[in-house]
Order: structure tokens, then C-alpha cells, then sequence
């Protein structure tokens, strides 16, 4: 910032200050800096604990959270079950339902005063089959966004029972073996190949929670449905379990305090595991870390740790830990473009986010550009510390001095500080005015 543009900003400033005490009406007692300061301060404050009790909320509701499950885990948000599904019950903080019968969520927006913010914990089966029972990702949805699943779901499904104890495969005919059947078992047959020679079956696995998917020769099937009313399938396809593959979007309002997290979806794949292959928006998502997704004319994924592949329109990009990509998105918020290069992220912009509601804390590197991001440290009952280094020219520090006008009334000094500091030095600047009479001082310490 040049010192130019330092003494514009303090002009505002004091012109502010200056217009709030001359256009109080006769007769009318001015709310003054102090007061409207308390006020303020006051709203934050609440603002801030509703937002730490309602992650807090969500970590003790949602601690028993399954592989593709999902968890309500704070008010208020708005759930579609899937065509054909029964008794579906998505509606209090603490419910919990299968991740497949979610078709669409509609999550409300942060209203410190009316109590309301929609949050939802999601754990994703990670990978495809190969995956060791129990892993999973954590998605964590909060604040104004909309999310449906882009997960095909069949047509027709028929319940078939196994004449032979028999394998299983990922594909058909030489696919990798998925898991073995006895004689007598019952699956049910979501899909064929065009000839019937092969039908792909789902299948609980040993923790009944995780549905395993796979292909079975019709020979060692038999039932009283028609296989011909099953949806043909082609086996070279990808195949994604429950909400690896889905459409949303942000609202891009204000938020309604500075403690609000920006409104979005929070990934975390577990260290060690398989990377998660995702289809978002239409564009083909690789994750094997800790990220951010929100939305607005774009698409934008930030990375806190590991590494992302984002490909669309034939083109791919890789964002390390403190960067993020952007994708431009189409009237239906689907990506219409290939994603833009990385470039570094402000940190300041995500000290909000929630990370201790994620299984491991974040601790994301330094970026680039002379910026430290945030970090975080996990504390018993959620909260988190942050040290962020402010970008050269940003005010950490303004001062006023206190007023006192011709009636007597006085409104104390000020000084306020940004949560953040200067690792290059700092710069003081002073500008002053007259206001009824008096000399008026505003200072303002900037980073150089």
C-alpha cells in the first residue's frame, strides 16, 4: 500500500467518524464510537459462540457417523430422499441415514439471531473396491449451499440368489476379484451387459453399513424377475459409490459475522489412504488431502494439505497444499471450461473454516508470495488458534483519540487491532482534521 493511498484510507476513516457524530438530530442523544463499538462487539460475541456451539453440536452428534452415511448435525436444512426410498428421516441434529438415499440437500444459511445454520457430515467409503473396510473421507457441508447427487440410480433392480459359491469382480469376465459369494446368498442386481452373460449385483459387506458393487456371471444367478429389465450397463465405465459424484453451489452474500466460515464444502481423505476420485460439477476430482470447494461464477477448490487434480475439457491441473484453481461454471452450474492454474490463496480468507470438526488437524505449509497460512492447533471443545502473517500494506492497528462536542458529551478513544501480524516491520501513519473546532488525530500502523 503507498503512503498515498494510506492517507486516503485514513481520510475515509475520519470522514466517517466525522459524518456518524454530525448527523445525530437535535435533541437526540448520539450512539457514539464507544457505544456502537459495544453494540458491535456484543453481536460478534454471540455471533461467535453460536458458531463454536454449533460445530461443537455437530462433533458430539455426528461422533458415531458411518461409511456412507450422512449426519445432520446442525439446523436448519432441507433434505429429498431418493425416488422409491421409505421412511426416509432427515430433520433434527443427530439423524443419521445411508449416504445412497440423499438424492438432494438444501442447507440454510448463518442467522446468529435466529439460530439457524444448516451443517451436514457426510463419510465417503474411499475409494473404489481394493479399499480397506472402514476408511473413509469426511465432507463437511455448512452454510448457504445446495448439493445433489449426480450418482446414477438404476432404473430397475431385481433380487437374485447365488446357485453356486462364486466370485465376484470389479468388471466383467477378467475384472480384479471384488469379494467371493456362498450358495444361497442373496444379492440384488442393479444392471446387465447387453447379451445377459453378466450381471452387476450389490452386496452388504461385513460391516453392513458399506454396500460392495461388483459383476457376476448370470450363470451362477437365478430368480424370478426378468434380467431384461435391468439397465444395461457399460462395464468400462467408472463406477462411484454414494455422493462421489454431485452438483452444488454456494450462496456469495455477507456473512453475518466475522466468525462465520465462508459458505461451502470441506474434504478430508484419511493420510496414508487411497485418494479419492470424485465427479463435481462435471469435472473429474482427485483428492488426497484436505480441501475447500465453494462456488459462484466459478468453481474454486483450495488446498490446506496434500495435493488435488482437478481435469475438465481435456485439460488437468495439479493444486498443492496453499494454492487454489478456479473453473468457470455454465448457467446450470456446470463446469463450462478447463480449470485455470493455481495460484496462492490470502489465508486470512479461510480462518474461519472449521478444520477441528475434521478427523486430523491442518496445519497448512506457507504459500507463496511472502504469505504464512494459518496454523491450526485443535483445541478440547473446538476452536482453534491462528498466527496469519498480514500481506505488505494491510492495516493491523487504527487509533482515534476521544471527542468531546460543545454540549459536553464525550466519546472515548479507540484502538482497533486485525487479527494478524507484521513480519516485515510496520509503517505509522498520522492524518488530522477539524471537526467543531477541534484537531482530530487518526493513526494507523500499516505492514511494510
Amino acid at each position: 500500500m503507498s503512503i498515498r493511498w494510506s492517507r486516503v484510507v485514513l481520510y475515509i476513516l475520519m470522514m466517517l467518524i466525522f459524518i456518524a457524530f454530525a448527523s445525530t438530530p437535535p435533541g437526540v442523544t448520539a450512539q457514539g464510537p464507544a457505544t456502537q463499538a459495544a453494540t458491535q462487539s456484543a453481536q460478534s460475541d454471540a455471533c461467535a459462540d453460536f458458531v463454536k456451539a454449533a460445530l461443537e453440536t455437530t462433533n458430539k452428534a455426528c461422533a458415531d457417523t458411518g461409511v456412507n452415511q450422512a449426519c445432520y448435525g446442525n439446523i436448519s436444512l432441507k433434505a429429498e430422499a431418493q425416488p422409491g426410498v421409505d421412511n426416509f428421516v432427515f430433520d433434527s441434529p443427530g439423524k443419521i441415514v445411508d449416504l445412497a438415499t440423499i438424492k438432494s440437500l438444501q442447507l440454510s444459511a448463518l442467522d446468529a439471531e435466529d439460530k439457524t445454520w444448516g451443517v451436514v457430515l457426510m463419510r465417503l467409503r474411499a475409494n473404489l473396491p481394493g479399499t480397506v473396510t472402514g476408511q473413509a473421507a469426511t465432507m463437511l457441508v455448512f452454510g448457504d449451499v445446495q448439493l445433489q447427487s449426480a450418482v446414477p440410480v438404476p432404473t430397475t433392480t431385481l433380487p437374485m440368489t447365488v446357485t453356486a459359491a462364486t466370485a465376484f469382480r470389479s468388471k466383467p469376465v477378467n475384472g480384479s476379484l471384488a469379494g467371493s459369494l456362498p450358495a444361497n446368498a442373496t444379492v440384488t442386481a442393479t444392471g446387465r451387459l447387453k447379451d445377459n452373460s453378466w450381471i452387476r449385483i450389490q452386496v452388504p459387506a461385513k460391516d453392513a453399513r458399506i454396500t460392495l458393487t461388483g459383476w457376476v456371471a448370470a450363470k451362477f444367478l437365478s430368480g424370478s424377475g426378468d434380467i431384461n429389465t435391468l439397465d444395461v450397463v457399460d462395464p468400462t465405465a467408472p463406477v462411484y459409490g454414494p455422493m462421489q459424484a454431485f452438483y452444488f453451489q454456494t450462496g456469495v452474500g455477507v456473512q453475518s459475522c466475522k466468525a462465520a466460515p465462508p459458505n461451502g464444502i470441506l474434504i478430508q481423505t484419511p493420510r496414508g489412504a487411497p485418494k479419492v476420485n470424485m465427479v463435481i460439477n462435471d469435472a473429474k476430482v482427485t483428492i488426497g488431502s484436505t480441501v475447500f470447494m465453494d462456488s459462484g461464477d466459478d468453481m474454486t477448490l483450495s488446498t490446506f494439505e496434500g495435493a488435488v487434480t482437478v481435469e475438465s475439457f481435456g485439460k488437468r491441473q495439479t493444486i498443492p497444499a496453499g494454492m487454489q484453481a478456479s473453473l468457470p461454471l455454465g448457467a446450470d452450474h456446470k463446469v463450462s471450461g478447463p480449470p485455470d492454474k493455481p495460484v496462492a490463496f490470502k489465508p486470512q480468507d479461510f480462518s474461519t473454516l472449521p478444520f477441528n470438526n475434521l478427523p486430523a488437524p491442518v496445519a497448512p505449509p506457507s504459500t507463496t508470495g511472502g504469505q504464512t497460512a494459518p496454523q491450526r492447533t485443535p483445541r478440547p471443545g473446538g476452536g482453534s488458534t491462528a498466527g496469519i502473517a498480514c500481506p505488505s500494506g494491510t492495516p493491523i492497528r487504527i487509533s482515534y483519540p476521544s471527542i468531546t462536542l460543545p454540549d459536553g458529551t464525550t466519546y472515548p478513544g479507540r484502538t482497533v487491532n486485525a487479527p494478524c501480524t507484521c513480519n516485515t516491520g510496520t509503517t505509522t501513519m498520522s492524518q488530522s482534521g477539524e471537526y467543531n473546532g477541534q484537531v482530530v488525530t487518526v493513526t494507523m500502523v500499516i505492514c511494510n
